[in-house]
């Protein structure tokens, strides 16, 4: 009977990049959608992180930027749906990881252009393909709501803890993101 149980957990059901959870509504399918997808968390962290480092004035002129750009990704995501955009997620995540390691403040230009990118690829890569009609529109606005408020809070604690120690815990947190990056991407390559 073990031997039948195990085999039965072991045969795979239907194996979708992006599938949702069973027995909730599309809008919080579409929030929790980048939480689950680790190159997603992963790229939303160091960005929230790299805005909050720089202060108030780059989070007034990095999120709004931020956020025109994954509305703008979600709506270009319907014709992405089989791109595999996550080793450019975890390569975009590596180098904003690496720049939170530097420690050094990156102009405001240079800030949103990296803010757009981030929004730009993770709403991209955020297609939900199970979805369909009215469903589908309402996860990718859950999806647009969960990496806002993702990249708002991290951005805003950030910003509180941004000179404890000298900025070295953002610092630990910016190499931590970068070898979460590289573990990912090489297991993504194994396959």
């Amino acid at each position: 009977m073990r031997l039948i149980l195990t085999l039965l957990v072991l045969i795979p059901s239907s194996a979708l990049a992006h599938a949702p959870i069973e027995g909730m509504n599309h809008f919080f399918n579409g929030v929790l959608h980048p939480v689950l997808i680790p190159a997603h968390i992963i790229l939303l962290l160091a960005t929230g992180l790299l805005i909050g480092r720089q202060g108030d004035e780059a989070i007034a002129g990095a999120v709004p930027v931020f956020m025109v750009a994954v509305i703008a990704g979600v709506l270009l995501s319907q014709w992405a749906v089989n791109l595999d955009v996550a080793p450019i997620l975890l390569t975009t995540a590596i180098l904003l990881g690496s720049v939170l390691v530097w420690g050094r403040q990156l102009p405001i230009m240079l800030l949103r252009i990296s803010a757009l990118t981030a929004a730009l690829l993770v709403g991209i890569d955020s297609s939900q393909e199970t979805f369909s009609g009215e469903e589908r529109y309402i996860a990718l606005f859950g999806t647009v709501v969960g990496v806002s408020f993702l990249v708002v809070y991290v951005a805003g604690m950030t910003e509180v803890i941004r000179k404890w120690l000298h900025g070295i815990p953002v610092r630990v947190l910016g190499s931590w993101l970068v070898a979460s990056s590289l573990m990912v991407l090489v297991l993504g390559l194994q396959k």
